[in-house]
């Protein structure tokens, strides 16, 4: 129980606390997923430097691009196992947006100078935002992108301040002639079994996606050490899907991964 006598924010980490080794318990060796997921995204930039790239502005910059990635997996997915489910789509959302911008640069290397300037001026920042469109970061013939932008699309709809985003943490009790109204920071509910692992694996998977973004970038580079790629991709999809049907009981009914 927690102590009505603490700050505000100590309530909330205690609480965070509880969530995150319970979700932990519940979820077992699913979560281990999402280290797998980080040694994935590690593996590249280790291949990547022994094939050793021309060091140019649009290389260095994807590099980049794929440590930001693997810190919004990490952060997101700690932020599910504490309970903020919804908080958690905002890493998602970023993560399939920087996807995006590496699929766009690597097509054009000159707008790698363009992301860069972006903070010179608020002219440039405004050029930034014309090149970067978000329908330019998913053309529709790059079916993979495609598929990220669905979850993009439901990530923006959920991370803006619509009811969207209200929904899970609103709390509106009536009482005799009285009306209570209520913010909830946690986002778990005893009776509801889906829930952090359907957030958890959408998680796992759409990170799986984005890293095969990046392979197709550095394709050339991986080639040359194909084998240890292809066998450590594998072993980590196979384990998703492993992971995936064990709990498909648990994460039936409508989804917003469609």
């Amino acid at each position: 129980m927690v102590n009505n006598d603490l700050e505000e924010i100590q309530k909330v980490r205690i609480a965070e606390d509880h969530n995150y080794l319970e979700s932990r318990k519940h979820l077992g060796d699913t979560v281990s997923l999402i280290q797998d997921l980080v040694e994935l995204y590690d593996l590249i930039p280790e291949i990547v430097k022994g094939a050793k790239i021309e060091i140019n502005n649009k290389n260095i910059l994807i590099i980049n691009f794929i440590l930001a990635c693997r810190y919004y997996l990490t952060i997101g997915a700690l932020t599910c196992l504490r309970g903020h489910l919804t908080d958690s789509l905002y890493f998602i959302r970023s993560a399939v947006e920087i996807a995006g911008f590496a699929q766009r640069i690597e097509k054009q290397p000159q707008l790698a100078q363009v992301w860069l300037d972006s903070i010179d001026n608020d002219e440039s920042y405004e050029v930034y935002k014309k090149k970067f469109r978000v329908r330019k970061l998913f053309p529709k013939g790059h079916k993979l992108l495609n598929e990220l932008y669905q979850r993009y699309k439901f990530c923006a709809q959920t991370t803006h301040p619509s009811f969207y985003q209200f929904a899970r943490r609103m709390v509106i009790a009536h009482n005799e002639n009285k009306m209570s109204i209520g913010m909830n920071y946690c986002e778990l509910k005893n009776d509801d079994l889906s829930e952090p692992i359907r957030t958890l694996l959408s998680i796992a998977d759409i990170h799986f996606r984005i890293i095969q973004i990046f392979e197709d970038i550095f394709n050339k580079e991986i080639n040359a050490d194909r084998i240890r790629w292809d066998l450590n991709k594998n072993s980590v999809e196979a384990k998703l899907e492993y992971h995936k049907e064990k709990w498909k009981q648990f994460c039936q009914g409508p989804s917003q991964w469609k």
